[in-house]
């Protein structure tokens, strides 16, 4: 078994701008992510409802688990990336569990 402290970056941003977003990821050295689209929740503009047909009104989720060293590659560009669009980005530190 082999576990590895590695750091989960977590993106909630509009569906619209998730294949821009994963360019983007990629690019700055993400090996793989996982995204879940068309979320709901609330936050600073108000409840967002699940069931809207309109791609441009939804929002993903999206997660990757990286090293702290493509991590601080990752989180300057996604600072600039959501400048330009709704979202937002948490960070945390984990635990993985490589097979």
């Amino acid at each position: 078994m082999n576990i590895v402290k590695s750091v989960k970056i977590e993106v909630i941003l509009e569906s619209i701008q998730v294949e821009r977003f994963i360019e983007m990821l990629e690019e700055a050295g993400a090996h793989g992510y996982t995204v879940f689209g068309n979320i709901s929740g609330k936050g600073q503009n108000g409840m967002l409802d699940h069931n809207c047909r309109a791609k441009i009104f939804s929002n993903s989720y999206l997660f990757t688990v990286c090293s702290e060293e493509v991590a601080q590659n990752i989180l300057p560009q996604i600072a600039l990336f959501l400048e330009d669009c709704s979202g937002t980005c948490f960070t945390s530190e984990v635990n993985h569990l490589k097979v």
